[in-house]
């Protein structure tokens, strides 16, 4: 019987218009993904507060989570987009670019990162 049911599966799962609906489905929980800060920071070995400070000055600009009650934190939730920043600010720090050469360029540096 399982042998019955795993060509029609196989046969299924070979079909463009499937695989185009796998490729959409992915793409949209990729983009839908997020991480806290926390996560953000240790991926590319910053510091919380250093992301904070991006935040205010415009590097990244995640949102925040919705709090289930009134006394809960809004947490940042990087996405695929902010991580891809952070990720191409990283090699520049790594390559030696200061923060102010960083800050004069965010824009380009955004525009290249989410490409």
């Amino acid at each position: 019987m399982y042998e019955q049911r795993k060509s029609p599966i196989k046969e299924f799962l070979r079909q463009s218009v499937t695989q185009e609906k796998i490729q959409r489905k992915i793409m949209e929980a990729r983009s839908a993904a997020t991480v806290t800060i926390t996560r953000a920071a240790e991926l590319f070995d910053f510091s919380d507060t250093q992301l904070r400070d991006w935040d205010k000055l415009g590097f990244v600009r995640p949102p925040r989570s919705d709090g289930d009650k009134q006394e809960d934190k809004k947490h940042r939730q990087y996405s695929r987009a902010e991580l891809d920043v952070l990720a191409a600010i990283r090699i520049l720090r790594d390559a030696g670019y200061s923060i102010t050469e960083i800050r004069q360029n965010i824009e380009v540096i955004r525009d290249i990162a989410c490409q």
